[in-house]
């Protein structure tokens, strides 16, 4: 008898260490997500149905968008903005600063509330004797990177950026900077229990990213 096992699972919660072990055993594996990236990637298998689904043809060196075009987007999402206890970071060269902070009525409320957390906590750190006080960095306003476009959707539709936000897709997501640097040690454990407090879920990017990633 054939078994078949589907893994699934929020981003970081081992989804692939777990099929790498159901390889070791002799399993075979296949990964649908590596399958869908490469399909819908650029020059991909599905692009043409993608395309054709959205009725575009070129005329003329111009490209043109018929009336039976299908307008795709996240609805509800709005745009995070700065205050006392938040400072907006990102940046690159496509997506300007104004368009890359959007996220769900209840991504933007945790993420405000973790922001005030660690601006309490980094009043009472500062009041306490010096001697007396924890090691590391304490930041009174937390810097956010990136969270989602106006509409959703994928930050780098050509492809070419090495970490292209695949999971910042749904409004539901924002990269924060707690560094790799050992100063940054205590405020990451302060961001995880506050953060899972909250209910949301943490991804430990700071090595490879200089932050972590917050799923909500």
């Amino acid at each position: 008898m054939r078994l078949v096992v589907g893994l699934t699972g929020g981003i970081g919660s081992g989804k692939s260490a777990a099929a790498e072990e159901f390889a070791r055993l002799g399993a075979t594996v296949v990964d649908t997500d590596a399958i869908a990236h490469e399909l819908t990637g650029a020059g991909g298998a599905a692009i043409p149905g993608v395309e054709r689904l959205f009725a575009q043809a070129t005329l003329g060196g111009q490209t043109r968008v018929t009336q039976d075009s299908v307008v795709v987007r996240v609805g509800g999402l709005t745009s995070l903005t700065e205050g006392p206890s938040i400072l907006l970071l990102g940046t690159d060269d496509f997506h300007p600063a104004s368009a890359r902070y959007f996220a769900t009525a209840q991504m933007l409320a945790a993420v405000r509330a973790l922001a005030d957390s660690l601006r309490v906590m980094a009043d009472f750190f500062a009041a306490l004797p010096a001697d007396q006080r924890p090691t590391g960095r304490s930041p009174r306003v937390l810097g956010v990177n990136d969270m989602s476009l106006p509409w959703g959707g994928l930050f780098d539709l050509g492809g070419s950026w090495h970490w292209p936000h695949m999971a910042h897709r749904t409004g539901r997501s924002a990269d924060i900077d707690v560094r790799r640097d050992p100063a940054d040690d205590n405020l990451a454990l302060a961001v995880f229990s506050i953060w899972q407090r909250l209910g949301g879920r943490v991804l430990n990017e700071r090595q490879a990213l200089n932050h972590l990633h917050l799923e909500f």
